[in-house]
């Protein structure tokens, strides 16, 4: 049996969930004049406080969003959370882009409200223990208490690592990693557990850093990602190949102190095309075509913001490693912008 409804009423009761679907998170972040993105007030490298500014790699990369949408790369809100509040934050609109060292994983992707944009940083589980207890891989662990952050991708795999190889550890919990890293630092524990980037990271803040070893052995894969609210493509599209621009310019070997040459010199015209002298590389995310020029000249590409945080110009000195370029043997990779 068919009911008259009148048409209006069919196109209105269409256009309203359209209308839901489609807020736009560059417009609201047009409107407030910052792009605010989370931080993890206690891992230097990747963020730390500078004063009344912030600093770090994944501050940098929450700049490079900010220089790409509103043209200045210091138009940026960073708001701390822990590990228990970051994932709601995004997920309720507090925060723009999730960029505090996340772990991607299938359940966080499709159960959580958020998506990965693609990964920044490849990273592993690893252990830390003073030089004087003589292991040199983390799997011979025998009979040693770990301290590690509880409630983390961490805890679990540090078990389940073990137990597979059958080593008996004891595991002191900590609800937070300031405090696993104080507690393994006084004595409590003789080994800590977590990234490998984190470890290296407090690390860096011991009076003796060079009395403490980050084994080689890799408990488990970490692949970190920015992260964005479901529901907005056209936000998703731009974080996304906010990343992979700077990823391809490192590949081209355009850098913010040879940006200019390049750009009266290149003939290359995936180069061209990125920097905005040829067709329109910001139309389709809604920017201007200056976007990924202002990116690199304000921030510097991908091999900048490594090398100036957690490579060889930082106090971290952390290898490329896997976060090498994949044209020298990393696995790091972005698909063409042309």
């Amino acid at each position: 049996m068919w009911l008259k409804i009148p048409v209006w009423t069919l196109f209105f009761a269409l256009l309203i969930p359209m209308a839901t679907a489609s807020a736009s998170t560059l417009q609201e972040v047009r409107e407030r004049g910052s792009v605010r993105c989370s931080v993890n007030p206690h891992l230097a490298g990747f963020s730390q406080r500078d004063g009344d500014s912030w600093k770090g790699f994944d501050v940098d990369f929450c700049r490079a969003v900010a220089a790409a949408t509103l043209g200045d790369s210091q138009k940026t809100e960073f708001v701390v959370l822990d590990n228990t509040q970051r994932l709601d934050a995004l997920r309720l609109g507090k925060i723009d882009v999730l960029a505090r060292n996340t772990t991607w994983t299938y359940t966080r992707d499709t159960s959580h409200g958020m998506s990965f944009v693609g990964v920044n940083y490849y990273d592993n589980q690893g252990l830390m223990v003073r030089n004087d207890i003589e292991i040199l891989d983390a799997v011979d662990a025998r009979g040693l208490t770990i301290c590690v952050q509880s409630a983390t991708t961490s805890e679990a795999r540090i078990r389940q690592f073990y137990e597979r190889h059958k080593r008996n550890n004891d595991y002191k919990l900590y609800p937070t990693m300031a405090q696993a890293a104080a507690a393994y630092k006084q004595g409590a524990c003789e080994g800590l557990t977590s990234d490998k980037s984190q470890l290296y990271s407090v690390r860096s803040g011991f009076q003796d850093p060079k009395q403490h070893k980050i084994l080689d052995a890799d408990i488990v894969k970490e692949p970190l990602s920015l992260a964005v609210r479901d529901g907005d493509a056209q936000w998703f599209d731009i974080v996304r190949w906010s990343l992979f621009a700077l990823l391809n310019a490192e590949e081209f070997g355009i850098t913010s102190t040879g940006l200019d040459k390049l750009k009266a010199t290149s003939n290359h015209p995936d180069v061209r095309f990125l920097l905005g002298l040829e067709g329109h590389v910001g139309q389709p995310l809604g920017l201007d075509d200056a976007w990924v020029e202002r990116m690199i000249r304000q921030v510097g590409n991908y091999a900048e913001i490594f090398d100036r945080n957690l490579g060889k110009h930082s106090s971290l000195e952390i290898p490329r490693g896997l976060n090498t370029h994949w044209r020298f043997g990393g696995l790091l990779f972005a698909p063409m912008m042309r």
